[in-house]
């Protein structure tokens, strides 16, 4: 593993694996707790964390587009029919 910096962070910063695990803070360098979702020195997310966000916010789109398309079609089949 090499110990020189690039781009602000350690070089080998996570190992890989079957999942890469971040083992330092892409910001400070600290070390970080298993599962950690936000460094404990200088608060910065780690990536999981960041990842966990956005896919929590296109599970969220995703959902507002469904109710929107739910919306739409019962409008066009209440407007298509006879009276």
């Amino acid at each position: 593993m090499a110990t020189g910096r690039r781009g602000g962070r350690p070089e080998g910063a996570y190992t890989r694996g079957v999942t890469a695990v971040q083992t330092h803070c892409d910001r400070c360098g600290a070390a970080l707790v298993k599962d950690a979702a936000y460094c404990e020195r200088c608060g910065e997310r780690t990536r999981r964390a960041r990842r966990l966000v956005r896919l929590t916010l296109r599970i969220e789109l995703l959902v507002v587009l469904l109710i929107f398309v739910v919306i739409i079609g019962f409008a066009v089949v209440y407007s298509l029919q006879k009276p």
